[in-house]
């Protein structure tokens, strides 16, 4: 990857909206720009750090934490590497994974020193509400949380609600004189009007941009 400068960079994981890379280098995490600027370490601790795993808003990391081959618990830092903390110890956890809403974080955990693994948990991202999922733990590997569908937003949700809003489009009286919006906004029950155009527009409505 054009930028990385650090040896034996590996376990890349792409920020969800592709703009920058994380990867392990020298049991540290590091993030880097996608066109190869602005590389930069965030964990700074005396733990091995491995498996980064970008919380879904892009603005946190969780960590396995190792010292040699004993896990200390999964760890989490902000992308400007502040705020770096633990958010299990005393275990053997590793391969945090963020839930599509970003409220809950899923991982393996081994009891003890034994190789097997004891089964996955789900946390909250704090790290409070550690609950064991009733599976069977022969042969489970790493947890992946399954995405949320993708939601489709109304033509005319103009304040992001994800419901249609009450507007008024009123052209100006001639092709030069202005326009006005007049929108009732469904999230808060307040009015906006807006000045917009001229008399000879017509509204086509569409996403140009293709923000959503």
């Amino acid at each position: 990857f054009p930028g990385i400068t650090q040896p034996g960079a590996n376990e890349p994981a792409w920020s969800p909206d592709g703009s920058q890379l994380a990867f392990v280098s020298g049991s540290d995490i590091w993030v880097i720009n996608a066109d190869g600027t602005n590389e930069r370490r965030l964990t700074t601790n005396t733990t091995d750090d491995y498996d980064p795993a970008w919380s879904p808003d892009g603005s946190k990391i969780a960590f396995s934490r190792f010292i040699g081959s004993t896990g200390l618990g999964i760890g989490v830092v902000n992308v400007d590497g502040t705020n770096e903390m633990s958010l299990t110890t005393a275990n053997r956890d590793f391969t945090p994974s963020w839930s599509s809403d970003n409220t809950k974080i899923a991982f393996a955990r081994k009891s003890g020193t034994s190789s097997t693994i004891d089964g996955i948990y789900v946390m909250n991202t704090d790290g409070t509400n550690q609950i064991k999922l009733p599976i069977p733990s022969d042969g489970i590997g790493d947890p992946v949380w399954q995405p949320l569908p993708p939601v489709s937003r109304p033509r005319f949700d103009f304040d992001g609600d994800l419901k249609d809003d009450f507007a008024v489009y009123r052209p100006g009286d001639s092709p030069s004189a202005q326009s006005y919006w007049h929108i009732l906004r469904s999230s808060n029950n307040t009015y906006l009007g807006l000045p917009f155009g001229s008399g000879q527009d017509r509204i086509v409505p569409a996403d140009f941009n293709g923000d959503g």
